[in-house]
């Protein structure tokens, strides 16, 4: 499974903002295949 970036996941923009605050750039597995799901 390749690792995806949390902007190709559909966040709002807020919430990329959070996450490129905290310094994450890539999902993890589980977090890529989750997170489109919610």
């Amino acid at each position: 499974m390749t690792s995806k970036l949390f902007s190709e996941l559909g966040l709002s923009a807020e919430v990329l903002k959070a996450i490129d605050k905290l310094g994450f750039e890539q999902a993890s597995p589980i977090q890529a295949e989750a997170i489109p799901v919610l």
